[in-house]
């Protein structure tokens, strides 16, 4: 089984939350900005580094504001996303041209997220943590497409 150690980014804009949209093996799916730490990199750079790539936008961390822990049986993997929250200290929002996962980015009004976000192993935590009632920490065993 293959280890993954990802960072994401919760990024708020009044009522409106930054996704980006990603062509992964598995198909297209919306998610939080983010995407594998590098050799030697702390995972608070590599999720600003991540957020610039993917979207164009500088951001400051503020917290950890969750652990994912996904065993996905398809792919035969395992990946540790630390979600942090951030906020835009820069930049302009911007679909990059040089990056072949990334298909589109947008802010999207928090009530709508659900409908974005639907890979259940990514949505729910996402949606219990912007509805206040988040764990710290969430582990799913099959984190797979059904």
């Amino acid at each position: 089984m293959e280890r993954y150690w990802m960072a994401a980014a919760v990024v708020r804009e009044g009522d409106r939350l930054l996704l980006v949209q990603n062509r992964w093996r598995v198909g297209t799916h919306w998610f939080l900005p983010g995407g594998r730490l590098e050799p030697g990199e702390s995972a608070v750079d590599a999720v600003v580094r991540e957020v610039a790539e993917e979207t164009g936008l500088e951001i400051a961390v503020e917290d950890l504001a969750y652990v994912q822990d996904n065993f996905n049986r398809e792919m035969e993997s395992q990946f540790l996303y630390l979600v942090f929250a951030g906020q835009v200290v820069g930049g302009t929002l911007r679909v990059p041209e040089d990056d072949p996962y990334v298909v589109d980015v947008r802010w999207v009004p928090v009530p709508e997220v659900g409908r974005y976000v639907t890979w259940p192993a990514y949505r729910d935590p996402l949606l219990e943590y912007l509805a206040g009632r988040h764990r710290r920490y969430y582990v799913n065993r099959d984190a797979g497409l059904k």
